[in-house]
């Protein structure tokens, strides 16, 4: 009894549903406790502690420990992130080695560990070169713990290495035996965002293959598994976080993560100075606010400055956004770091990017 009521306990302490079951007027703990409650309670992180320590960790000021101890407990989340963040050569919160241990045993049951893996192999980011077959057995396996988009980053990994997974029953459609590489994807073109002349909106060529790219997989970038990042940026050494990379370019994502928590906060104001009990100064800020949430709006849905993305692609990435802020709200950026260092961060890329072009 005393076992159970100290796990009920440590349960409600994290802010995780409880695996009490009253049965015949006995209380019964349930074993089917997630691998995050576990470490959870094993570790007595709670989740806001957790949080916090991610959008530290992803800022690249500090965090680690915290992040280390939870995924050492089996915290599937914080094992993906510190090994994408690692293996991809971003930061470490301990050893390569490690890192991509946590990964892996993550992977045996996370599907979105699984794909990661998948996509680290695939890139020739452990191991100093691609293992395709073993991406595309990663990619079976987090097929069958649920996930849907593993079907699809299938096709863009080369046929030959499909088969040797014994995967090919899983693609949409039949690949001929000839294809053994992924053709790269064309250069987009800024998309056409002019409506048709039945009202409708019409998506240019380069955005319908943006579209593909970004629901199936093809293409030859890597296709994003979602979670929060941190974007690179030489003006600081943490770089920009952002809730998610998406099919948006750097200043795309930015302008989303950005525009998301302008408007939650000023939402918050908005309620205030409804119910009276705002100050002077909020009235000021709330209409500076507003104006830079116009801006993060106007350059989230210019084509020239998003990548080239129109109004389906915009939406999409915008919603992958909003759903892994609700899951990771600390791990973005803070509207007063927005307020600080986008107009930089876009002046920057687009330096960065011209100098490319040279």
């Amino acid at each position: 009894m005393k076992q159970i009521v100290c796990t009920i306990l440590c349960s409600l302490a994290v802010g995780l549903p409880t695996a009490a079951q009253e049965s015949d007027g006995q209380l019964q703990l349930s074993t089917e406790l997630s691998p995050e409650t576990r470490a959870h309670m094993s570790t007595r992180i709670d989740v806001p502690q957790y949080e916090g320590a991610m959008a530290l960790y992803l800022r690249g000021e500090g965090g680690d420990g915290i992040m280390l101890d939870l995924a050492r407990s089996g915290h599937r989340d914080a094992a993906r992130v510190i090994g994408r963040e690692c293996l991809r050569g971003r930061m470490c919160a301990t050893t390569r080695q490690e890192s991509h241990d946590l990964l892996v045993a993550s992977a045996q049951t996370d599907p979105g560990s699984a794909q990661e893996l998948a996509a680290i192999y695939r890139d020739g980011l452990w191991g100093g070169k691609a293992f395709p077959v073993d991406a595309a057995k990663w990619l079976v396996h987090a097929h069958k713990l649920g996930s849907t988009s593993a079907v699809y980053m299938l096709e863009g990994l080369p046929i030959d290495a499909v088969r040797e997974a014994g995967a090919e029953y899983l693609l949409p459609e039949p690949i001929a035996p000839e294809q053994q590489t992924v053709s790269p994807a064309p250069q987009q073109e800024a998309a056409d965002m002019t409506e048709g002349d039945n009202g409708l909106y019409t998506m240019s060529e380069s955005e319908m293959t943006a579209l593909a790219d970004l629901l199936f997989g093809t293409g030859g970038g890597n296709v994003p598994l979602g979670g929060p990042t941190v974007l690179p940026w030489s003006e600081t050494e943490s770089g920009f976080p952002v809730f998610v990379d998406s099919a948006l370019n750097n200043v795309g994502d930015a302008a989303a993560s950005c525009y998301l928590v302008a408007s939650e906060d000023l939402e918050r104001v908005l309620a205030r100075i409804q119910a009276g009990t705002n100050t002077s100064s909020e009235r000021v800020e709330m209409e500076t606010d507003a104006m830079m949430m116009e801006f993060y709006f106007e350059t989230l849905g210019n084509s020239e400055l998003n990548g080239g993305a129109g109004k389906v692609i915009i939406s999409i990435a915008l919603d992958d956004h909003k759903v892994s802020k609700s899951k990771h709200p600390y791990a973005g950026p803070s509207k007063d770091f927005c307020k600080d260092n986008f107009v930089s961060f876009m002046t920057d890329d687009a330096i960065a990017r011209a100098e490319a072009a040279q």
